[in-house]
Formats: structure tokens, sequence, C-alpha cells
């Protein structure tokens, strides 16, 4: 079954201006609608912050962006094409984003599906390339000598994470370039709480100053429209809860909900993606339902990162 999402975006621009509507709903939600959802809030200020750091440091035609399908590239894409949308007022947007996607040689059809969908709704040029991860940056960097920086989605508690900084050049013989990490510090449970957070059909509706109702292409033909400020000042002052609200203006009536479109591995009890050779269901999820049967509740509902990668090896 294919993967469906209540909006097309007809180029970068707007792909960027959803992710912008999204993030900035994010943080005008409640504090209380989860037990996580202050401290992601803060994680996702502080990915802005990475963010606006790595682009005040390179162009886009220096960065390119490592997208593999999994949750993490997904919240750390979504926030990062959410922060052009508000620097285009002063940058020329490409026509794609430029990604490199190292895929094992035996990868999940479902991935691979996944990764097809994303090139499509946000607007990615993908690199594809296969083998271990030094060996394919080193040939991405010989094809693509201008590339100065690779944003990653790699988290502190994943190999080789936990004595990271947001960003860091590379060492230990791999090639040179800058790493950008912006949810280093994110947990398990704080990504899903971004990615689960359920979005009112509300913000698939523009209503700007300039011109009549504008609508990206959705299921929610009647959702009341969003009130939507673009400011450049926004972009140093994402941190302020008051500037949040005054910006983003959701009408209150009642919301249909929809989530962020996910690799469907992750429903059926997969945590942390790789090959299929060294994948399998994470048996902390495992459960016996009514009939005896083994089944695997979903990624989401597991909070304790320790137990994260048990589904590797």
């Amino acid at each position: 079954m294919p993967y469906t999402e209540p909006w097309t975006a007809r180029s970068l621009a707007e792909a960027c201006q959803h992710c912008h509507r999204l993030v900035m709903g994010f943080l005008a939600s409640e504090d209380t609608e989860t037990k996580w959802r202050l401290s992601t809030k803060k994680k996702v200020h502080e990915a802005i912050g990475v963010i606006n750091q790595a682009l005040d440091s390179y162009s886009l035609d220096e960065m390119v962006f490592s997208f593999n399908g999994g949750k993490d590239c997904l919240v750390m894409l979504i926030i990062f094409l959410a922060v052009l949308h508000i620097r285009s007022t002063s940058m020329q947007l490409p026509n794609r984003l430029s990604t490199v996607y190292v895929h094992s040689e035996c990868a999940f059809d479902e991935v691979d599906e996944f990764v097809a969908h994303c090139n499509d709704q946000y607007f990615l040029s993908p690199t594809s390339l296969s083998g271990p991860l030094k060996q394919a940056f080193a040939s991405y960097l010989a094809d693509h000598p201008e590339t100065k920086a690779v944003v990653v989605g790699i988290r502190r508690t994943d190999p080789y994470g936990e004595n990271l900084t947001p960003m860091a050049r590379t060492d230990h013989g791999w090639p040179d370039f800058m790493r950008i990490h912006p949810v280093l510090n994110w947990n398990l449970a704080e990504i899903w709480d971004f990615i689960k957070w359920p979005i009112p059909v509300s913000t698939w509706v523009v209503s700007s100053p300039n011109s009549s109702n504008s609508k990206i292409s959705t299921t929610a033909a009647q959702a009341p429209p969003l009130s939507l400020q673009k400011d450049s000042n926004i972009v140093s002052n994402y941190s302020q809860p008051s500037l949040v609200s005054s910006i983003l203006t959701v009408s209150s009536a009642t919301p249909t909900s929809s989530f962020i479109a996910y690799c469907k591995l992750y429903d059926l009890g997969y945590t942390s993606l790789g090959g299929t050779n060294n994948t399998f269901k994470n048996p902390s999820l495992k459960s016996i339902d009514s009939k005896g049967q083994i089944t695997y509740k979903p990624a989401y509902v597991m909070e304790d990162d320790d137990k994260e990668r048990i589904g590797r090896c």
C-alpha cells in the first residue's frame, strides 16, 4: 500500500512551507499533551539552532543531507526544511534538496519504498550509494568536491554517538567534512512524540494577507484557515513560546488528526532499521494475543533508549 499524506507540494518551496507550519504547530501545542511534549519542544529549538548555525557556515551547495528513511532522519528533515522556509527570504532554494542514501545491500523493500516516497513528497534529489559508510562518503565526495558538510541523523545513543558534538569534523581516517547533528540529543520517546503528534487539518490551509486562501492539496477541503506570518526574525527567536503564539493562529474548531508518514516497518515491531541480514523485530515488543499468536507492538510505544537496538545484530 503506498504512503499517503494529506498534502502534496508542487515544489521544494511548498514542501518547506508545509514543514514550517508543521513545526510551528507542534511548538504551539499544549505542553501537557504528552509527558514528553515539553522536552521534545526543547529539542526542536535545539535542532533549529544547530541547523541555523550550519546554514550560517555553509551554503546549501556545500551541504548534503544524509537520508536513509529512518525515524531520526525524518524528524531532522522536517525541521531542516522548516528552517529553509524562513531563510528562503534571503537565499535561493534549489529545485530539490541534495541527499545521499547509503543503503544496505540487503535493504528492506519497505525502506526503499519509503525513501522513494520522501524523495517525491519533500523534493529530494538523492544519490544512492552502497557499501560501508566511510567508503560511500569517500565516493560521494570524490564526485562532489564542493561538499563541505553532511547533515546526519545520529543520536547520542547510537554507536559512536556518545562523545559527538552538534557540529564535528570527521576523524579516524574518514574523508574530511563537517558532520552536522541536529537530533544528537533527542531520545527515542521524543522522536516519536514529534512524529506521532496529531496534526490539525487546519494546518493544511493557508490564509495569506496578500491573496485569497490557497490550499496545498488535502482531503480536508472544509478545514478552517491557518493564519501564518513569515518573518525573518523568527530564525533567531524560535525558542520564545510567546512568539510562536503570535505567529501561528489555528482555529479552535475540532480538528481531524493525521500523522507524519513514516516507514511502515516501525508498525511491525522493528525499532532500529538496518538491512534484512542484521535487523529483526525487537523482542522487547513481543506479545501474545488472545489466540495465542505471537504479535509485536509498534516501535512508537517503546520509551527505553537502551532497548532500541536490541533488534539489531
